[in-house]
């Protein structure tokens, strides 16, 4: 009976697959035929739901921007993948295919971002482009998702762990070696890196923002590698050092230094300590600059302000304050500051900064580039939420990194099992280098640097869930 009704499947699966045939000939379309397999597709990313995340995250640095139309694009194919995998997700648990630990649901860190959506969805209301504000609202599922709440269903064993860096770690470091080759046959020259970098990262900065982020996986899997392979992957660290380098990024180059610092202030249980230092003094100096408009003092040359060909030009030009970027990185502050100030409560809404910015500019910072072709932000992603979301969109960001730093500040005290360790301090680090980038950038709004940080969240919850309790083997969950 169990044959005849295989059988019977496999006759009208044939017969499904004729009529899509008939069907796409006669309307001209090939992708007719692709119909039928739409449902076993489905099937398997039920079946393999955790193959297709693993996928999700190797598929990150290979990314790359694809315009559908005028006003709607995605970062393909990750962010596509990021909507399958939500969707499982969300079905799988209406359906109670996975158990989700219920000590998830009262975590203080999943709470601040339920509040953080919420305000989402009120200053979207409030927006002053609600359209673009909620596409940003809903974009952010298909990112806290995948990345915050599934690895704490995902990850189980140690095995999984080492899975993700690997995913994360080879198409990187595939992707940085392609770039050296591109970068290489254009002599490596400083005006040249972003035409080498794509079609992968939008920009250097982007390229150098990854690589640095990933680069403690990378250390990570180099201290728990067999000796037998410890040279090989200190030479992918080397090349990638080379390629951060190469990149001409000085945030880059900062983060680093950060990143390193951050693993000393966690052993040494100064983490939050420091974050919300460097807070008070940002906001110390906004507001002495801020008194009687004492910044105005401060104004580049318009005329010397340019873009410089080579690194060495580059980098004198940083400190002589004569960088363009630099200079119109300033001009977007001041704009910005101008404009978190007249609308303190909900802001202007999310992802409408540039469609406002420009009348809140001071003439004397206006720059070269200031017609912003490329539509980007006001490079600093806290300033962006505040402009944006208003201070408590500021003040819930704020509660979030800090809850986050003062969880891995606390468990790397109570942790006992080194490998528990050695993730803590993998996390502490990549989070560390996210928001020295972001306090230059707003690359948390990309998929590259986004997935990232909220990954680096979601890891953090699962460590404070799993605590004290040492990773399981795979023999103890058999």
């Amino acid at each position: 009976m169990e044959s005849i009704k295989k059988i019977s499947i496999l006759y009208y699966a044939f017969f499904v697959f004729i009529c899509c045939t008939i069907a796409a000939i006669y309307y001209n379309s090939i992708s007719i035929i692709l119909l039928p397999f739409i449902p076993l597709v489905l099937a398997a990313a039920f079946s393999y739901y955790k193959l297709i995340w693993l996928v999700l995250l190797a598929t990150i640095p290979f990314a790359f921007e694809y315009n559908i139309t005028n006003t709607l694009g995605l970062d393909m194919p990750d962010e596509p993948l990021m909507l399958l995998v939500t969707g499982i997700f969300l079905l799988l648990v209406f359906t109670k295919s996975i158990q989700i630990p219920k000590a998830l649901w009262t975590n203080k860190i999943i709470l601040i971002l339920v509040l953080m959506y919420i305000w989402y969805g009120v200053t979207s209301a409030a927006s002053s482009f609600p359209l673009y504000s909620f596409k940003y609202m809903l974009a952010k599922v298909w990112y806290i998702i995948p990345f915050t709440l599934l690895p704490t269903v995902l990850l189980q064993t140690k095995k999984d762990f080492k899975l993700v860096a690997y995913c994360v770690a080879i198409p990187l470091v595939v992707t940085v070696l392609i770039i050296l080759y591109k970068h290489y046959s254009r002599g490596f020259l400083f005006d040249n890196i972003n035409t080498a970098v794509a079609p992968y990262y939008r920009n250097h900065v982007t390229y150098a923002a990854l690589l640095v982020s990933v680069m403690p996986i990378v250390v990570s899997i180099y201290i728990g590698v067999a000796k037998m392979y410890k040279k090989y992957v200190l030479l992918v660290i080397v090349i990638l050092l080379v390629a951060l380098f190469l990149s001409y990024s000085r945030g880059a180059w900062l983060a680093l230094v950060v990143g390193l610092v951050s693993v000393v202030l966690v052993k040494k249980g100064w983490l939050l300590l420091s974050f919300i230092s460097v807070m008070l003094l940002i906001v110390g100096i906004t507001i002495w600059l801020s008194g009687n408009n004492k910044y105005i003092q401060y104004h580049p040359n318009y005329r010397k302000t340019i873009y410089h060909a080579n690194l060495s030009d580059h980098i004198n030009a940083t400190f002589a304050g004569t960088d363009m970027s630099n200079a119109e990185r300033i001009n977007r502050w001041i704009a910005g500051v101008r404009m978190a100030d007249e609308n303190k409560l909900f802001g202007f809404g999310p992802n409408t900064f540039y469609h406002n910015y420009k009348p809140y500019m001071v003439t004397y910072f206006k720059t070269w580039v200031s017609d912003n072709k490329e539509k980007s932000t006001v490079h600093n992603y806290f300033l962006l939420t505040l402009i944006e979301q208003g201070w408590v969109g500021l003040l819930l960001l704020l509660s979030l990194i800090s809850l986050t730093m003062y969880r891995l500040q606390q468990l790397y005290k109570r942790v006992t099992d080194t490998f528990c360790q050695k993730i803590i301090l993998c996390v502490t680090a990549m989070l560390s280098i996210i928001l020295t980038l972001n306090m230059l950038s707003d690359l948390v709004e990309t998929d590259k640097i986004g997935s990232l940080y909220y990954l680096c969240i979601g890891l953090t919850i699962w460590l404070h869930l799993k605590h004290p309790t040492p990773l399981p083997t795979e023999s103890q969950l058999q």
